[in-house]
């Protein structure tokens, strides 16, 4: 039984972040824990950046996560993984998608460029990077299923059987894309830490 658990969940609008935070919700709250979340937007619109704070336990009051407390942190790519990792506590995971996404500021030449593999591989984290793009290839999935597939690296960490999962799975995700859905999520299982 899960006392207490805080899991940020983030990346670029458009890659599922929301969709991934009501997959994760409506498993816990099956399960019978109290459950409060949110989702923060920045820009609101392809490509802004995308959070969701979910807060499990006996008597959550509020729905945000504060800086060093989250116990997983759930990133759809790099350039996110690394502006929230200070949300992770020491002993916290770290789940990330290999691939980096360059933000549309930097595109757009707002901000600068940065070196995000070495910036990525000096957090002092614990880190399960899930390989997303090569995992869904197995299958001739395409990029619209990543949620599914890091949710599923996620379910492998979180002590709540696999049907549970696939039940919350089918009661939120379109039935016309279920079956899909369902391999993304057993190919994320596979990543290891």
């Amino acid at each position: 039984m899960i006392s207490q658990l805080d899991i940020i969940v983030c990346g670029i609008g458009g890659q599922g972040i929301v969709l991934a935070n009501e997959i994760i919700s409506t498993v816990f709250m099956d399960a019978g824990y109290d459950l409060k979340s949110t989702d923060i937007i920045g820009i609101g619109q392809r490509g802004g950046s995308v959070i969701s704070h979910i807060r499990i336990g006996k008597n959550v009051l509020s729905p945000l996560i504060k800086l060093k407390s989250a116990d997983i942190v759930i990133a759809f790519e790099k350039y996110e993984a690394v502006r929230a990792s200070g949300y992770l506590k020491e002993a916290g995971l770290l789940i990330t998608d290999k691939r980096a996404i360059t933000p549309n500021s930097v595109e757009m030449a707002l901000d600068q460029a940065v070196e995000i593999e070495s910036l990525f591989s000096e957090l002092a984290v614990k880190k399960a990077i899930v390989d997303t793009q090569t995992l869904l290839k197995l299958h001739s999935l395409d990029s619209k299923y990543v949620n599914s597939c890091i949710v599923g690296a996620l379910s492998k960490h979180i002590e709540i059987e696999e049907n549970c999962w696939l039940r919350a799975m089918k009661k939120v995700v379109p039935a016309k894309s279920y079956e899909k859905n369902r391999i993304a999520f057993f190919e994320g299982r596979t990543c290891t830490v």
